[in-house]
């Protein structure tokens, strides 16, 4: 069973070594295989959206191991240090170029890495 890490929208940022676990299993089911800048500016969106109460983390059930998950841990703990800070914009969303996202309509990309758009929005 995966736990669920929620994060209140007024409260501090993320933090400790649940939360850099959180980041990291994020990163290892969704983009494993991205290089260490993508994985960086990926997290340092997330870092922000979670931040805002806008994303819910989980930790996962059974902690991997290997290199590919030690990659993702290490940019999960660059996040939760606050090392990740401003490394897109302050963007909170992204998606793949090409994409056409509705709720990116209307919205100019502050970022853009590695064929990923990222966006900040207000509030």
């Amino acid at each position: 069973m995966i736990t669920p890490i929620l994060l209140p929208a007024d409260g501090p940022p993320p933090s400790g070594a649940e939360a850099a676990c959180a980041f990291a299993w994020r990163l290892y089911v969704k983009h494993r295989h991205a290089s260490e800048t993508l994985l960086e500016a990926l997290c340092a969106a997330d870092w922000v959206r979670a931040g805002k109460g806008h994303l819910v983390l989980a930790v996962p059930p059974e902690v991997p191991t290997g290199d590919v998950w030690d990659r993702c841990l290490a940019v999960g703990q660059k996040a939760v240090d606050g090392l990740l800070a401003g490394l897109v914009a302050g963007a909170e969303m992204y998606h793949r170029a090409g994409a056409q996202p509705a709720w990116a309509e209307g919205l100019s990309p502050v970022a853009e890495v590695e064929g990923f758009l990222f966006y900040a929005l207000e509030g």
